[in-house]
């Protein structure tokens, strides 16, 4: 079975799983070679996470509020 792109859910699952291994090894790489700690990375990781939810919750809320308004919320 294929999607609208022609791709096998195989194939995609694949590409997905390399994706993630080649941002892995370079996370591995930028801490081992350019000294970068962990818990920078993870500090980092959790401002953008903070973010993103910053972000996102508003954002959904004001869209369901529209929808809502609008009487298309089924």
């Amino acid at each position: 079975m294929t999607n609208k792109t022609g791709k096998s859910p195989i194939k995609m699952r694949s590409t997905w799983i390399i994706s993630m291994l080649a941002c892995g090894i370079f996370l591995l790489i930028m801490i081992k070679n350019y000294a970068v700690s962990v818990d920078s990375i993870m500090q980092n990781f959790v401002y953008i996470l903070a973010g993103l939810i910053l972000i996102f919750i508003p954002t959904s809320l004001i869209g369901w509020a529209v929808s809502k308004f609008r009487g298309r919320r089924k």
